[in-house]
């Protein structure tokens, strides 16, 4: 039908569609998509949601949000990824705004977030993307180097929201840590939650390369503990903010151990830590600790369980 109709009327008919639906028709076919290359939009943020659907939608509300809907059948996937791939051809270094989400997960769903859809979305999104969101994805099916994609962007915001992690000597804390090491000066919100992957290991090197970190979420990993929190209180110094929000529910935080480790005089800022147990009102009340520096005008809000 696109071949039998002259070029002038499908510019006419085209003329009347909304900006979505020029989104749309310029991903059904080549010659549609030639037709509208000047119309194209070209979004600041996308949101990748994995469902089981097995029918691929990209729906444009605006440039500040784009949410692109697709499967991970063997069936449909390749068809998808190549969907994918225009999309994000499209948009290039304007993206600065990625959340990958997988509600195939916890659903005993065969299906999970494939190696190439990760290295189409990881390599073609530009290197100018800020905000990175992982949300319920399963990398146990997912090779480091996939991941090492992430070593080429200045991210401001990292998040991994309840992700499973393989136990894997190559893609581990360490791999991690190496991938997001070209980050470190620039993130502000890194939030990684309900995890044994990750220890204090990670946290240590976070209070000392993220000078510009004001949110860190641990909420849920058992494997993090006091030594995290001295981390920061030795290392605040050295950060551009004076304040820093830690939320540390469900972790392995001792409230009698980290007093004690305040108070060592083998601190390197000495023992200026001063802990006071409080509780929040959220609409509910929240146990805290404030950990404020008597000499230095530094504080640490710490939100626990």
């Amino acid at each position: 039908m696109t071949e039998t109709l002259p070029v002038e009327l499908w510019k006419k008919v085209f003329g009347y569609l909304n900006k979505p639906t020029k989104y749309s028709a310029s991903l059904c076919c080549a010659t549609w998509r030639r037709l509208l290359v000047n119309e194209i939009p070209r979004p600041y943020s996308i949101h990748v949601v994995l469902d089981s659907s097995c029918s691929a939608i990209v729906k444009f509300r605006d440039e500040y949000y784009t949410c692109i809907s697709m499967c991970q059948c063997e069936t449909h996937s390749n068809e998808h990824n190549e969907m994918l791939y225009l999309v994000l051809d499209d948009v290039k270094d304007r993206l600065s705004c990625l959340m990958i989400e997988d509600m195939l997960l916890n659903r005993n769903n065969d299906s999970y977030l494939s190696q190439k859809t990760l290295s189409v979305i990881l390599s073609k999104c530009g290197y100018n993307l800020k905000d990175l969101h992982f949300e319920e994805i399963d990398f146990n099916n997912i090779k480091a180097w996939c991941l090492a994609f992430m070593s080429i962007f200045q991210l401001e915001r990292i998040v991994f929201k309840d992700c499973k992690f393989p136990e894997d000597e190559i893609l581990n804390e360490s791999f991690l840590l190496r991938s997001l090491a070209k980050s470190f000066e620039f993130l502000t919100h890194i939030e990684f939650t309900n995890s044994d992957f990750i220890t204090d290991k990670f946290g240590m090197t976070i209070a000392k390369s993220c000078t510009k970190l004001e949110y860190f979420n641990l909420n849920g990993c058992p494997n993090m503990s006091s030594l995290t929190i001295v981390a920061f209180c030795e290392n605040l110094q050295y950060h551009s903010k004076t304040f820093i929000h830690l939320s540390m529910i469900k972790t392995n935080i001792n409230c009698d151990d980290l007093q004690r480790l305040l108070l060592s005089p083998l601190l390197r800022c000495g023992p200026n830590w001063r802990c006071c147990q409080v509780n929040i009102s959220l609409g509910y009340q929240q146990p805290a600790l404030v950990l404020e520096n008597i000499k230095e005008p530094h504080l640490l809000m710490i939100i626990l369980t």
